[in-house]
This record gives C-alpha cells, structure tokens and sequence, in this order.
C-alpha cells in the first residue's frame, strides 16, 4: 500500500477514534464530530512528520499536540464552548497506550527494571 493511502487511513481512523472516546467522556452531542476534527488534525500532523518526513516519535508528537491545541482554541472561541470539549478526546489518539499497557504488565510481573525503561520510553 502507497504511503500516502496508509497515512490518510490512519488519520481517518483517527478521526473516528476521537469521536468514540468524545462520546466516551460524555462531550455535546453537537461538538463530537468538532472535537474529531481536532483530533484528526493532531495525529494527521503527527503522522506526516513521523512518517512522510522521518522525524523522531517525540518530536512529530510534540507537533500534533501543538497543532491540536490551537486547532482547539480556535474551535472553542467559534463554538462558544470550553476548550478541554475538544482537547480531551483529541489527544487521545497521540497517547502511546500499548507502551503503557507493556510498563504496567511489566511491573505486575516485577519485572520492575524492564517496566519502569518502558515507561520512560513512551513517557517521552
């Protein structure tokens, strides 16, 4: 598959699992789409630079999470609403949840050392 249909796929992906977990933290009915939007536009940004550009993980991360935030300071002013409605459910597709999941089995193991080097990783 061509990069740029894996890219727009998972950055459709992401704009429906924004939607999901917008409904998920009981956002306005009528600002679940705005807030996938936002989350679409994060992990688009993140994704290009990760993958279209060869930027590092943390670096293309920190980028979408710029872009999501201004995008949802920007929806939050037109829509009248507070600004956590579409940054919250937003960011959720930048969250590296596998390598947490990983630290935290890890140290139910007590394979404390191996858990806590994972963490620092997807921490940062």
């Amino acid at each position: 598959m061509p990069l740029a249909a894996t890219i727009f796929i998972k950055t459709l992906f992401s704009f429906f699992a924004t939607v999901a977990f917008g409904q998920l933290f009981k956002c306005p009915k009528n600002c679940l789409y705005k807030a996938g939007f936002v989350g679409m536009v994060g992990f688009g940004v993140y994704i290009v630079l990760l993958s279209g550009f060869g930027l590092s993980s943390m670096l293309s991360n920190f980028a979408g999470t710029v872009a999501l935030s201004i995008c949802s300071e920007i929806f939050a002013r037109w829509y009248r609403q507070p600004v956590p409605i579409f940054s919250i459910p937003g960011i959720i597709p930048l969250v590296p949840g596998l390598p947490l999941y990983r630290a935290m089995n890890y140290t139910m193991l007590n394979a404390y050392s191996q858990g806590m080097h994972t963490f620092v990783s997807a921490a940062l």
